[in-house]
This record gives C-alpha cells, sequence and structure tokens, in this order.
C-alpha cells in the first residue's frame, strides 16, 4: 500500500517543465496606466484563468515595498528581484542592480 501512495504521488508530481521562447518574454507595446499594476503583464495572455484573480491581485505585495512593475518596459540596466515570504512572518525582497543590492523587509500584517 505504501508503495503504491508513493507511486501514485510521484505520478502525479511528474510534470512538463516549463517551456519558454527563445530571448525571453517581448515587452508589451500597448499598454495602459491600469496595466502597471499588473506586474504579470507580458504573460497575461498565456497564464490559466484559474490562476488570473490571484496574479492579479500581486501588485498588493510590492506596492509596501515602493517596487515598481519591472515587466513593463525595459530598464535601463539589469535587475533581479528574489522575494521570500514565510507564512506568518516578515516578507523580505532583495532586489539586485548593477550597482547595489537593496534587502527589504515587510510588514506581515500589510500582506
Amino acid at each position: 500500500m505504501r508503495i503504491l501512495l508513493i507511486s501514485v504521488l510521484f505520478l502525479i508530481s511528474c510534470k512538463q517543465p516549463p517551456i519558454f521562447p527563445g530571448g525571453g518574454y517581448e515587452f508589451p507595446s500597448g499598454y495602459t496606466n491600469a496595466d502597471t499594476n499588473y506586474y504579470r503583464f507580458p504573460i497575461k495572455d498565456i497564464v490559466s484563468k484559474k490562476d488570473s484573480f490571484r496574479i492579479s491581485e500581486y501588485h498588493l505585495f510590492y506596492r509596501p515595498f515602493n517596487e515598481p512593475n519591472i515587466s513593463i518596459k525595459p530598464l535601463k540596466s539589469p535587475v533581479f528581484r528574489l522575494v521570500y515570504s514565510p507564512a506568518l512572518k516578515k516578507p523580505i525582497i532583495i532586489v539586485i542592480s548593477e550597482r547595489q543590492i537593496t534587502v527589504k523587509e515587510g510588514d506581515p500584517t500589510i500582506m
């Protein structure tokens, strides 16, 4: 019975890995000010509609950190954002750019 359960869990967890386009996703050309809160704007047409409500609320996470939407237009230099958000603890955003590394700690009651 135990082997069967492990086998079933293994088969369920085997998914096809994500397929990304060569060269990455294009930045959108026609966006409005309303779209600046949509942090997954370039992939909005390929994300499952089941996830649309959750994804549309991502801006609520970034707003207290005063983080801009980096998916709307290209920046002058590459910026990477790492997010660590444990349950019921302070979320952390690490912003890595060419010249600096910034660590921001959030308030879990706002999130």
